[in-house]
Parts: structure tokens; C-alpha cells; sequence
């Protein structure tokens, strides 16, 4: 259940309508309060040291002042809502779609949109409590006071949001702030996994299958939730095997698990376990970095790789993408990270959830940035110098993959790179990768 709350929670966050559902709320509350205090105190707010502080003018007078802020200030959300639209857009273009989700779920943008929609419900719920009817007149002096001083605050939010989002949609702050949701999520993926170092696969839950539990739905695996499974599977006496990884695509007859449990079960109590099994595993329309850690590295390799389209030709952009990435890759690489399994309260394993390991999310990066750079002398010596700064923290038995990739991007710089001075080059930073990460072997990639 605490998985689906983390999944639920990522799918409000990063929606739009949280923070000013929530401020509109609150300043309708607000409102209503302060018409209660302007009815329920009259002579302490009347008073004349609390009065000068106070509106003071007559019902026309609050009436005008409160239409003229609510107008004010729904012009003005108007306005936020636009630009925040168009620099969803330019972000969307330069950046990559998937980079949206990271602007949907800054909080600036909603707050200042939240701020002038709650100030225009204030003023419209203090609309409704000025009387201007002949012997029973009543101007809500502290409700317009507090509108006022709403109207100022507004002010300020303005200024705020126009340098907030003229700030957001730069490459460099974009590219920060994914990296360090993902710095986040590997940190997080790091204290879960702190007591899977001594785990092992035992042979029962590996063996021959005895049931597959197959996706009913097309769509990707957005979480695998860990308690639910076990429940499952203590429940019904089984052991569970997870064939898939959050992040996977799968559609109707793709196994999503596979079970077996010794001496068999009938096939109604098949039934009932693959429904459990089915009901703990998130399949929804989009990947969602709750789980998925590639999708985060994907991120940003995405915005890398279109710094090095034609169109916008900014390697510069591309290499900040690599540098974050190698630090994230530095983390996972020092992680000893198996399979995740999951015991019961014996100390039997339960269930044994697959993961990626530091290969797939090493391939993701540097074979994506290869792909589209191998022609660039620049960024071909930070693909290999970035090898070469792995050594530092990956274990030595991950040094063959990192010349693997270091072999590749020196193949493929010499058939699309024709300087002599540049290969040089490209060949000197390779020999020292090489020595860096233990030297000397060479593979076929290298030709």
C-alpha cells in the first residue's frame, strides 16, 4: 500500500491543480473568517486605534476596491497560466517532452498561480458580505484590509514568478533539477537495498515454474509493490519470481511473474494468487520515476542527445548532461545491488523482484550519447574521460564494461572524426582511459 501512496503521490505532484486547489481553499476559508471577525467584533475593529489601520470607506467604496483586485487578479492568473504554457512549449522543444513532468512539479509556478486564484475567490466571497442597503449598511472593514494586503503580496508573487520561470527554462537549472531528482532516487534505491548485499537466489525460488501470471493490460510497469506481493505469497504458501522491471512495456500475455509452489495447487487457487499478483504490480499509460531509475537517466540523456541535433548544435548542454549523469552512474556503480528478495518472517524467500543493474544504466548513457556525438572531438573526449573518472569509485569487476564503451566511442570517432590532430587526440585520451581502468584489454568493438 505505501508503494501505491508513493505512486499517487507523484501523479499529484506533478499535476497542476494541487497547490491553487489547496490556496483557493484556504483563502475562501480565510474570507469567511474575517467576515465572521468584522461581524462578531464591530467595536474593537471600529475602535479608533484599530480603525485608522482599517478600510475606511463606505459599502461603494469597499464594493469598487474588492472588484477592482478580483479583476486584478484573474487578469493576472491568466497571465501566469499563458506564460507557464509557453514555456512549457519551449521547454518541451529544446528539452525533450519527458523533461515536462520536472516543470509540472515545481512548486513556484503553482504557488503564484494558487496565490492570485485564492486572492480573486477572497475578494469574491468579500463581495458578497458588503451591505449597502438603506438602515442596515455594513462595510467588512478588516475583510477589505486583508484583500488589500493580498493585492501587495500578489505584487510580490508577480515579480517572483517572472523571474522564476524566466530562470526554469534555462538548460542549466532544467538539467539540475532533474539530477537531482535523480540523485534523490539512488540514494533512495541505495537505503533500500542496504541489507540485499548478502542476499542470494535460493534454488526453490528459481526452479521450474508451475504458473505464469501474464499482464492483462497493455501499458508500462510503474511500480512493483514489494508488501503486496509478500502478502501474496505467503498467503497462498507460494514462491515468486517477477518477471519484470518497472519501466518495462507489457501488453496482455507478457508475463509479469511467474510462480510455483511444491506439490501444485488447484487451478482456482492459480487463479486467485494471479489476481493478487496482478493487483500489486502498477501498469499504467506512462513510465514514472518512482521505480523506474532509467527512466530518469533517460531524461537526462534526452535533453544531451538533442544538444547535439543539428538544429540546436549545443554540445555544451550535452556534456552537463553527461557530467551529471557519470556522478549518478559513480553511485550506482558503488552499490552492490542483486535481484531484490524478499523473505518472510522465517527468513524464507518469498519473492525475488528483478532490477537493473549498473550495465543497463552505464549502455544507457554512454551508447546514447555515442550515437549522436561520436562525430564531435569535444564530446568524445568527455565520454572518455568520464570512463576514465569511473574507475575511482566502480569495482574493478565493472572496469571491462567501461572499456567496452570506451573502445566504442573511440571506433566510432575514428569513422565519422577526419582531422588527424583531432584522432590524435581521441587516441591519447583512449590509451589513458584504458590505464586508468586497468589497461590493456582491448575488444572487438575496437576493431
Amino acid at each position: 500500500m505505501r508503494g501505491f501512496l508513493r505512486l499517487l503521490w507523484e501523479q499529484v505532484t506533478t499535476s497542476f491543480w494541487l497547490w491553487p486547489v489547496l490556496i483557493t481553499v484556504a483563502s475562501i476559508a480565510g474570507a469567511l473568517l474575517a467576515i465572521s471577525a468584522d461581524t462578531a467584533w464591530p467595536e474593537v475593529i471600529q475602535a479608533p486605534d484599530t480603525a485608522r489601520f482599517l478600510f475606511g470607506g463606505s459599502p461603494s467604496g469597499a464594493r469598487t476596491a474588492l472588484s477592482a483586485i478580483a479583476g486584478a487578479m484573474i487578469t493576472i492568473a491568466a497571465l501566469v497560466f499563458s506564460t507557464t504554457m509557453v514555456a512549457l512549449t519551449l521547454a518541451s522543444n529544446q528539452l525533450g517532452p519527458r523533461v515536462m513532468r520536472v516543470f509540472m512539479a515545481d512548486r513556484g509556478t503553482k504557488l503564484a498561480l494558487g496565490v492570485f486564484i485564492g486572492t480573486f475567490a477572497y475578494c469574491l466571497v468579500g463581495l458578497g458580505a458588503v451591505d449597502d442597503a438603506a438602515g442596515t449598511r455594513f462595510v467588512p472593514r478588516l475583510t477589505v484590509s486583508v484583500a488589500f494586503v493580498l493585492a501587495l503580496v500578489g505584487l510580490g508573487v508577480l515579480i517572483y514568478f517572472l523571474h522564476h520561470v524566466a530562470r526554469a527554462i534555462q538548460a542549466p537549472v532544467a538539467i539540475a533539477s532533474v539530477a537531482a531528482e535523480l540523485d534523490r532516487s539512488v540514494a533512495r534505491r541505495s537505503r533500500e537495498r542496504q541489507d540485499q548485499h548478502d542476499a542470494t537466489i535460493l534454488p526453490d525460488v528459481t526452479a521450474v515454474d508451475d504458473f505464469v501470471v501474464a499482464a492483462a493490460r497493455k501499458g508500462y510497469v510503474q511500480f512493483v509493490d514489494d508488501g503486496a506481493l509478500l502478502a501474496a505469497a505467503c498467503a497462498h504458501d507460494v514462491e515468486v519470481r517477477v518477471a519484470c522491471r518497472a519501466g518495462d512495456f507489457v501488453f496482455p500475455g507478457v508475463p509479469l511473474a511467474r510462480v510455483r509452489r511444491p506439490g501444485g495447487w488447484p487451478s482456482s487457487d492459480g487463479r486467485r494468487i494471479a489476481d493478487a499478483l496482478t493487483g500489486a504490480i502498477a501498469v499504467g499509460e506512462a513510465r514514472t520515476p518512482v521505480q523506474d531509475l532509467a527512466f530518469q537517466f533517460d531524461q537526462l540523456i534526452e535533453i544531451g542527445i538533442r544538444a547535439l541535433s543539428p538544429g540546436i548544435n549545443d554540445p555544451i548542454t550535452s556534456l552537463s548532461c553527461l557530467h551529471q549523469c557519470t556522478a549518478a552512474l559513480a553511485a550506482v556503480g558503488a552499490q552492490p545491488v542483486p535481484d531484490r528478495v524478499i523473505r518472510d518472517a522465517t527468513g524464507r524467500a518469498r519473492v525475488v523482484v528483478r532490477e537493473r543493474e549498473f550495465d543497463d544504466f552505464a549502455g544507457l548513457v554512454f551508447n546514447g550519447l555515442r550515437a549522436y556525438g561520436a562525430g564531435s572531438r569535444l564530446v568524445v573526449l568527455a565520454l572518455l574521460d568520464a570512463l576514465g573518472q569511473l574507475a575511482v569509485t566502480v569495482p574493478p569487476a565493472r572496469h571491462r564494461t567501461l572499456i567496452d564503451h570506451a573502445e566504442r566511442i573511440a571506433a566510432d570517432a575514428r569513422r565519422r572524426i577526419d582531422n588527424e590532430a583531432d584522432l590524435r587526440d581521441i587516441a591519447a585520451a583512449l590509451a589513458e582511459t584504458r590505464a586508468r581502468l586497468g589497461g590493456g584489454v582491448r575488444t572487438r568493438a575496437a576493431g
